[in-house]
């Protein structure tokens, strides 16, 4: 969540996580149910991947980057659209399908 002059509001996008069910921090410390329903409760979109038979190694972050990076990628060229818009006046254009 964003905060100006002591408001809170949700990230316009959609938040994405992947957890690996096997990690040794997940009972004691991550608390991902905690996120989540901060989450619901301030109405931002969150997609919570949850992943039986990994824990938070090499083979769990090279199974899941390349989605990450998509994702944010998307997510980033939305923003600077948005902002572009208000600067300049633009019309938000789409991304071409596959131009990421």
């Amino acid at each position: 969540m964003t905060t100006t002059n002591d408001e809170a509001y949700p990230f316009n996008g959609t938040i994405l996580i992947d957890q690996d069910l096997a990690d040794n921090f997940l009972a004691e410390q991550l608390h991902p149910e905690i996120f989540e329903a901060a989450c619901n409760s301030a109405g931002q979109t969150l997609t919570l991947g949850r992943h039986a038979g990994y824990d938070y190694g090499y083979f769990f972050i090279s199974t899941f980057i390349e989605a990450h990076l998509r994702h944010y990628a998307v997510q980033l060229g939305q923003i600077l659209k948005l902002t572009r818009c208000r600067v300049y006046g633009d019309k938000p254009t789409r991304l071409a399908r596959g131009a990421i």
